[in-house]
C-alpha cells in the first residue's frame, strides 16, 4: 500500500508540473499573448507606392512526436482556458465596434491573421475561406485600416508558404511553439482548403478586381492594390515549392477513376467538426485550387480538367427534386438526403457565377431551400437542421455537440446575405432584399449587444456559450459582414422593392 501510495504522490507531482509547462510555454508562444515571445519571420514596410516584404530569418519547422504533441495540448489549453474569458470591444455603437476589430486583428505587427480569443494558432484555410474578403478596399475604414489589411495578410500568406515548404506538405494548422519555429499539426485530418487559402491569398494580393464582378456595389475609397510586386515575388520564389505541395495534394485527395474527392479517407475543412465522405465542399475547393494554380501560372503539376470536373460535380450532387446540393457522398449521407449550408463556397470562390441564369437557378433553389427550411431564422446561418452528432469529431459531439449542426455561424450568415442581395437582381426582389434587410438588422443589433462580431450564436440567437466552449467573439470575420451591408446599400437604392418600409428601416439604420 505504501508503494501504491508513493505511486501516486509521484503521479500528481508529475502531472501538476507538466500542466504548469505546459501553460507557461503555451503563454510563451502565443504571439497574441502579453507574455508572447514569438518573432515575427516577415515584416512589411512602406517603399513609396508600394508595400515590400522582408524575411528577418528562416521559420524552424519541429517535426518531432514531441513537438506535435505539445501542439496538440497547446490548442486544447487555449480553448479549455478560454471558457470564461473574451475580449470585448471598447465601444458600444456599431461603427465603433467595428473599428475596434478591426485595430486588434488587422495590426501587422502580429505574425498571421486569426479569428480571435482561443484561436490564436494559424488555420491557413482563414485566408480564403474567413477572411477572404479582407483584400476589398472598398470597405477599408481609412487608408491607415486598408495597409495593415494589406501587411498582415501578406505576411500571413508569407507564413504559411515559409512552413509548409519546410514542413515539406501542407496541414490544418501552423503552431507557434517557439520565439522562431512552429510545429505544423492536422485537425483533425489531412486538410482540404489550407492549400486553397495559400494560393488564394497570392492570387489576391496580386490581383483584387473580381471583387467588384462579384460583390457588385459602389465605394468612395479609391484605394489601389499595394501588394503586386512583393506577391508577385513571392511567388517566384516558391513556384516550384508550391507544385510539389499541389502534387501531394492531388495525390492524397483526388480520385482518378471516379474523378472527384476519394471516398475512403477523411478529409478537414471549414467545417472539420464533421466527418464527412468526399464532401461538395471538398470537391469544389479543388476545383478552385487548380484553377488558382492556373491563373498563378503554375506548371508541374497535375493535370485537371477544369470544365470536366465542375459538371462531374454538379452531376453528382445537385438534388433536383428537392432543390439543393448533397453535404458528401457517404452512404449515410446520400440515404439521408444531407444539406449542408457550406455549399455558399459555390458563390463566394466563382464555382457558380450568378450572372449566368443556368449557373444562378442552382443558387436560387438552394437559397429557396434554405429559407424554407427555416435553416436562416432567428438569422442566418446554421449548419443544417438538426445536429447530427454522431457525424461530429468525438470531443465536439461530446463537449458542444451544436457546433457543427445547428449553432448559427456568424461567417456563412454574411456569405448567405450577400447571395440573397445578389440574386434580389434577378429573382424574388421583394422576398430576398427584405430577407437581407432583417438579417442585417439582426447582425447589427447583436454586434452592439455582444461588443464584437461572434464567432457562433446557438439556436436561439445568444452568443454560443457553454462549459465547456466560448465563442470568439471580436472576429475579423466582420470584413464579410461590412461587404453584405454595402451590397445590400448599392442594391436597395437601386431597385423599386427600396421602398418597402422593412427595407428603409434598415437602410437608414446602416
Amino acid at each position: 500500500m505504501r508503494h501504491h501510495h508513493y505511486y501516486s504522490d509521484g503521479f500528481a507531482i508529475f502531472f501538476i508540473v507538466t500542466l504548469v509547462a505546459l501553460i507557461m510555454y503555451s503563454a510563451f508562444s502565443n504571439p497574441y499573448g502579453r507574455m508572447s515571445r514569438v518573432k515575427n519571420p516577415f515584416e512589411t514596410r512602406r517603399q513609396g507606392r508600394t508595400i515590400a516584404l522582408l524575411k528577418r530569418f528562416n521559420l524552424k519547422v519541429c517535426k518531432s512526436f514531441f513537438w506535435h504533441g505539445f501542439a496538440y495540448a497547446k490548442c486544447a489549453w487555449h480553448i479549455v482556458s478560454n471558457v470564461h474569458a473574451g475580449e470585448k470591444a471598447r465601444s458600444r455603437s456599431l461603427e465603433g465596434v467595428i473599428r475596434d476589430i478591426h485595430k486588434v486583428r488587422f495590426n501587422p505587427k502580429r505574425p498571421y491573421l486569426i479569428s480571435g480569443d482561443h484561436f490564436n494558432v494559424f488555420y491557413p484555410r482563414n485566408l480564403g475561406v474567413f477572411y477572404y474578403a479582407t483584400l476589398d478596399p472598398r470597405t477599408a475604414l481609412g487608408k491607415s485600416d486598408w495597409e495593415n489589411r494589406q501587411r498582415i495578410y501578406l505576411q500571413t500568406v508569407a507564413y504559411a508558404i515559409a512552413a509548409f515548404t519546410k514542413n515539406g506538405d501542407c496541414t490544418t494548422t501552423i503552431v507557434p511553439v517557439g520565439p522562431r519555429a512552429v510545429s505544423c499539426i492536422n485537425i483533425y485530418h489531412y486538410p482540404s482548403d489550407a492549400l486553397y487559402g495559400v494560393l488564394f491569398g497570392l492570387s489576391t494580393l496580386i490581383d483584387n478586381s473580381f471583387f467588384v464582378k462579384r460583390y457588385p456595389f459602389e465605394s468612395e475609397n479609391s484605394f489601389g492594390l499595394e501588394t503586386k510586386t512583393a506577391a508577385g515575388n513571392l511567388l517566384e520564389e516558391n513556384r516550384d515549392a508550391l507544385a510539389l505541395l499541389i502534387t501531394k495534394y492531388y495525390n492524397r485527395v483526388f480520385d482518378t477513376e471516379t474523378g472527384l474527392i476519394k471516398k475512403d479517407i477523411h478529409i478537414s475543412s471549414a467545417k472539420d467538426i464533421t466527418v464527412r465522405t468526399s464532401a461538395f465542399y471538398d470537391n469544389v475547393i479543388f476545383w478552385k485550387t487548380f484553377m488558382l494554380a492556373r491563373t498563378l501560372g503554375i506548371e508541374n503539376i497535375p493535370a485537371v480538367d477544369l470544365p470536366k470536373l465542375k459538371t462531374r460535380i454538379l452531376e453528382t450532387y445537385w438534388q433536383e427534386t428537392e432543390g439543393y446540393f448533397l453535404e458528401d457522398s457517404s452512404s449515410e449521407g446520400v440515404a439521408g438526403k444531407y444539406y449542408s449550408a457550406d455549399w455558399l463556397a459555390a458563390y463566394f470562390t466563382g464555382f457558380l457565377d450568378v450572372t449566368k441564369s443556368d449557373e444562378r437557378r442552382y443558387l436560387e433553389r438552394a437559397t429557396l431551400y434554405t429559407i424554407q427550411e427555416g435553416i436562416d431564422m432567428p438569422f442566418p446561418l446554421r449548419y443544417q437542421q438538426t445536429n447530427r452528432a454522431s457525424r461530429q469529431v468525438p470531443v465536439v459531439r461530446l463537449f458542444v455537440a451544436s457546433y457543427g449542426g445547428t449553432a448559427i455561424w456568424s461567417f456563412w450568415g454574411a456569405e448567405f446575405i450577400k447571395v440573397l442581395v445578389a440574386l434580389s437582381e434577378y429573382d424574388n426582389q421583394h422576398l430576398f432584399l427584405e430577407r437581407a434587410a432583417r438579417h442585417i438588422g439582426a447582425y447589427s443589433k447583436n454586434m452592439v449587444r455582444y461588443y464584437g462580431y461572434p464567432e457562433t450564436y446557438d439556436t436561439a440567437g445568444n452568443m454560443l456559450r457553454t462549459p465547456f466552449y466560448n465563442s470568439v467573439r471580436q472576429t475579423g470575420w466582420v470584413v464579410g459582414y461590412e461587404q453584405a451591408v454595402a451590397m445590400f446599400k448599392s442594391m436597395s437604392t437601386r431597385l423599386e422593392v427600396a421602398k418597402s418600409d422593412s427595407v428603409l428601416e434598415i437602410v437608414e439604420t446602416l
